[in-house]
Protein backbone atom coordinates (compact mmCIF):
# COMPACT_ATOMS: atom_id res chain seq x y z
CA UNK A 1 0.00 0.00 0.00
CA UNK A 2 1.40 3.38 -1.00
CA UNK A 3 1.46 6.24 1.42
CA UNK A 4 0.58 8.97 -1.09
CA UNK A 5 -0.12 12.58 -0.28
CA UNK A 6 -3.75 13.51 -0.94
CA UNK A 7 -2.50 15.95 -3.56
CA UNK A 8 1.10 16.67 -4.53
CA UNK A 9 2.36 20.09 -3.49
CA UNK A 10 1.59 22.90 -5.86
CA UNK A 11 4.57 23.64 -8.11
CA UNK A 12 5.05 27.03 -6.47
CA UNK A 13 6.03 25.18 -3.31
CA UNK A 14 8.66 23.31 -5.26
CA UNK A 15 10.25 26.46 -6.57
CA UNK A 16 9.24 28.25 -3.37
CA UNK A 17 6.97 30.88 -4.89
CA UNK A 18 3.46 31.21 -6.27
CA UNK A 19 3.50 29.51 -9.64
CA UNK A 20 0.74 27.21 -10.87
CA UNK A 21 -2.17 27.78 -8.53
CA UNK A 22 -3.95 24.91 -6.86
CA UNK A 23 -7.38 25.26 -8.49
CA UNK A 24 -6.24 25.40 -12.14
CA UNK A 25 -3.86 22.50 -11.49
CA UNK A 26 -6.62 20.39 -9.96
CA UNK A 27 -9.06 21.26 -12.74
CA UNK A 28 -6.58 20.37 -15.48
CA UNK A 29 -5.67 17.15 -13.70
CA UNK A 30 -9.34 16.23 -13.44
CA UNK A 31 -9.80 16.88 -17.18
CA UNK A 32 -7.21 14.16 -17.89
CA UNK A 33 -8.84 11.84 -15.35
CA UNK A 34 -12.30 12.32 -16.86
CA UNK A 35 -11.45 12.44 -20.56
CA UNK A 36 -8.51 10.08 -20.68
CA UNK A 37 -8.82 7.91 -17.56
CA UNK A 38 -5.23 8.72 -16.63
CA UNK A 39 -3.16 11.20 -14.65
CA UNK A 40 -1.55 14.13 -16.44
CA UNK A 41 1.49 14.01 -14.16
CA UNK A 42 2.72 10.44 -13.96
CA UNK A 43 6.10 10.97 -12.25
CA UNK A 44 4.80 12.48 -9.02
CA UNK A 45 5.48 9.50 -6.74
CA UNK A 46 8.43 7.14 -6.47
CA UNK A 47 8.12 3.34 -6.42
CA UNK A 48 7.42 3.48 -2.66
CA UNK A 49 4.52 5.88 -3.17
CA UNK A 50 6.41 8.85 -1.70
CA UNK A 51 6.12 12.25 -3.31
CA UNK A 52 9.18 13.08 -5.45
CA UNK A 53 9.60 16.81 -6.11
CA UNK A 54 12.52 16.37 -8.52
CA UNK A 55 10.53 14.02 -10.77
CA UNK A 56 7.42 16.20 -10.54
CA UNK A 57 9.35 19.31 -11.60
CA UNK A 58 11.09 17.36 -14.38
CA UNK A 59 7.72 16.31 -15.77
CA UNK A 60 6.37 19.85 -15.49
CA UNK A 61 9.35 21.09 -17.50
CA UNK A 62 8.68 18.43 -20.15
CA UNK A 63 5.00 19.39 -20.41
CA UNK A 64 5.18 23.18 -19.91
CA UNK A 65 8.72 24.12 -20.85
CA UNK A 66 11.25 25.58 -18.43
CA UNK A 67 10.09 28.02 -15.77
CA UNK A 68 10.70 31.69 -16.58
CA UNK A 69 13.78 33.34 -15.12
CA UNK A 70 11.60 35.80 -13.20
CA UNK A 71 10.02 32.91 -11.33
CA UNK A 72 13.39 31.39 -10.51
CA UNK A 73 14.73 34.75 -9.32
CA UNK A 74 11.83 35.12 -6.88
CA UNK A 75 12.36 31.55 -5.77
CA UNK A 76 16.02 32.18 -5.02
CA UNK A 77 15.15 35.22 -2.91
CA UNK A 78 12.59 33.25 -0.91
CA UNK A 79 14.94 30.34 -0.17
CA UNK A 80 16.87 32.71 2.07
CA UNK A 81 13.92 32.79 4.50
CA UNK A 82 13.20 29.99 6.93
CA UNK A 83 9.80 28.90 8.19
CA UNK A 84 8.80 30.15 11.68
CA UNK A 85 9.00 26.56 12.99
CA UNK A 86 10.89 23.57 11.54
CA UNK A 87 8.82 20.81 9.91
CA UNK A 88 9.59 17.11 10.28
CA UNK A 89 9.77 14.99 7.13
CA UNK A 90 8.57 11.37 7.03
CA UNK A 91 12.23 10.40 7.40
CA UNK A 92 12.40 12.21 10.75
CA UNK A 93 14.63 14.96 9.37
CA UNK A 94 13.87 18.50 10.60
CA UNK A 95 13.55 21.03 7.79
CA UNK A 96 13.69 24.80 8.09
CA UNK A 97 12.39 25.69 4.63
CA UNK A 98 10.79 24.27 1.47
CA UNK A 99 14.15 23.71 -0.20
CA UNK A 100 15.26 21.39 2.61
CA UNK A 101 11.87 19.69 2.82
CA UNK A 102 11.71 18.88 -0.90
CA UNK A 103 15.44 18.05 -1.25
CA UNK A 104 16.34 21.08 -3.37
CA UNK A 105 17.78 23.17 -4.79
CA UNK A 106 16.54 22.11 -8.21
CA UNK A 107 17.96 24.94 -10.32
CA UNK A 108 21.48 26.27 -10.75
CA UNK A 109 22.44 29.91 -10.27
CA UNK A 110 22.07 30.22 -14.07
CA UNK A 111 18.48 28.94 -13.88
CA UNK A 112 19.19 25.51 -15.34
CA UNK A 113 17.35 22.49 -13.98
CA UNK A 114 19.92 20.35 -12.18
CA UNK A 115 18.35 17.00 -13.06
CA UNK A 116 17.98 17.07 -16.84
CA UNK A 117 18.23 13.29 -17.00
CA UNK A 118 14.91 13.11 -15.14
CA UNK A 119 13.01 15.14 -17.77
CA UNK A 120 10.82 12.73 -19.75
CA UNK A 121 10.71 12.95 -23.52
CA UNK A 122 6.94 13.40 -23.71
CA UNK A 123 5.16 16.67 -24.44
CA UNK A 124 1.71 17.96 -23.53
CA UNK A 125 0.55 16.95 -27.02
CA UNK A 126 1.66 13.36 -26.32
CA UNK A 127 -0.75 13.15 -23.40
CA UNK A 128 -3.89 13.77 -25.46
CA UNK A 129 -4.25 10.53 -27.42
CA UNK A 130 -7.70 10.16 -25.85
CA UNK A 131 -8.96 13.09 -27.97
CA UNK A 132 -10.05 13.07 -31.58
CA UNK A 133 -7.89 15.18 -33.88
CA UNK A 134 -10.67 17.74 -34.40
CA UNK A 135 -10.81 18.88 -30.78
CA UNK A 136 -7.20 18.29 -29.79
CA UNK A 137 -5.77 21.71 -30.69
CA UNK A 138 -8.67 23.57 -29.06
CA UNK A 139 -8.28 21.43 -25.92
CA UNK A 140 -4.53 22.06 -25.74
CA UNK A 141 -5.06 25.79 -26.24
CA UNK A 142 -7.64 25.79 -23.43
CA UNK A 143 -5.41 23.85 -21.05
CA UNK A 144 -2.31 25.94 -21.79
CA UNK A 145 -4.21 29.02 -20.64
CA UNK A 146 -4.58 27.40 -17.21
CA UNK A 147 -1.23 25.62 -16.96
CA UNK A 148 1.20 28.50 -16.78
CA UNK A 149 4.18 29.00 -14.54
CA UNK A 150 3.27 32.61 -13.82
CA UNK A 151 -0.15 33.27 -12.25
CA UNK A 152 -0.43 36.65 -13.97
CA UNK A 153 -0.28 34.88 -17.35
CA UNK A 154 -3.15 32.55 -16.43
CA UNK A 155 -6.61 33.28 -17.81
CA UNK A 156 -9.41 33.90 -15.34
CA UNK A 157 -12.42 31.60 -15.13
CA UNK A 158 -14.45 34.27 -16.90
CA UNK A 159 -11.96 34.49 -19.76
CA UNK A 160 -11.87 30.71 -20.06
CA UNK A 161 -15.66 30.58 -20.40
CA UNK A 162 -15.29 32.24 -23.80
CA UNK A 163 -12.67 29.77 -25.06
CA UNK A 164 -13.54 27.96 -28.33
CA UNK A 165 -12.93 24.54 -26.71
CA UNK A 166 -15.99 25.01 -24.52
CA UNK A 167 -18.04 25.82 -27.60
CA UNK A 168 -17.13 22.70 -29.62
CA UNK A 169 -20.14 20.68 -30.65
CA UNK A 170 -22.58 23.58 -30.27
Amino acid sequence: MYNKMASPPAPFILVTIAGLGLMPRILVGKLWNILGSRELFQQVYDTNGQYNAKSHLAEMIALLGPPPRALLAKSKALTEHNWPEPVTKDTGELCNNAQEFFDGPFFSAKGEFGHKEAIPSRSLEDTTSFLKEKGREAFLSFVRQMLTWLPEKRKTARELMDHPFLKLGR
